[in-house]
């Protein structure tokens, strides 16, 4: 386990200043475990899709809809 990924903190500010008007393109910020923690810039729609494993969103500045098969 890697124990400093899990205690660090991260600076939203110093990564949205990463991703600057690159919208759609991720960059890692961090590996934990078997798992990669990601941030993006995103913009207007995205094309429907499903991943076979869990995702999480933490929206940092605006808002997002997220539409499932039963919904927004």
């Amino acid at each position: 386990m890697d124990i400093k990924a899990i205690i660090k903190k991260y600076d939203l500010k110093e990564v949205d200043k990463k991703l600057g008007n690159k919208f759609w393109f991720p960059i890692d910020v961090a590996y934990i475990n078997d798992w990669v923690l990601r941030a993006a810039a995103v913009k207007g729609e995205f094309h429907w899709h499903c991943h076979n494993y869990d995702e999480f969103f933490l929206i940092y500045k605006g808002e997002i809809v997220i539409d499932t098969e039963k919904g927004a």
